[in-house]
């Protein structure tokens, strides 16, 4: 048809209820991407600001892998928050935590590319942090044709 159709995933059926209030109709799915539907694929995923808040990453990449057509890309963009020091205790207290939103890890472009470099994908572009400019990094991988 031509025409772009986006899909927004978030847990927070709140978050999408505003987001639902400023934009075009766009379709919305409140849950996580294991809740999708496992025979629809995408051209293109994009994951800002949530590789670090997902508490199984390597699962994450194994599952965008199959819903990615092949050809599809997929961008992960996150930042290291510099002020988020944990020990080894409170990180596992987080990992451990009822909490519904908690911030599991601390990952830079490095650590999450070691993750996803065993999905299938192959890496097209990446962008780490750097002193002289952000704290956000970007990788780009694509699906093989």
């Amino acid at each position: 048809s031509g025409a772009l159709r986006y899909l927004g995933v978030d847990p927070d059926a709140a978050a999408l209820a505003a987001v639902a209030a400023r934009l075009p109709p766009v379709e919305l799915h409140p849950g996580t991407l294991a809740s999708i539907d496992p025979l629809r694929t995408f051209d293109h995923v994009l994951v800002l600001r949530s590789w670090n808040h997902l508490p199984d990453p390597q699962g994450f990449a194994d599952r965008v892998a199959t819903l990615l057509r092949p050809g599809g890309s997929l961008v992960v963009v996150d930042n290291v928050a510099f002020a988020l020091l944990r020990t080894p205790r409170q990180t596992r207290a987080a990992q451990e935590s009822t909490a519904r939103w908690e911030h599991c890890r601390n990952d830079d472009d490095q650590q999450a590319h070691r993750i996803l470099a065993g999905s299938g994908l192959t890496l097209q572009r990446r962008l780490p942090i750097r002193p002289e400019g952000s704290n956000q990094w970007m990788l780009l991988y694509t699906r093989p044709a």
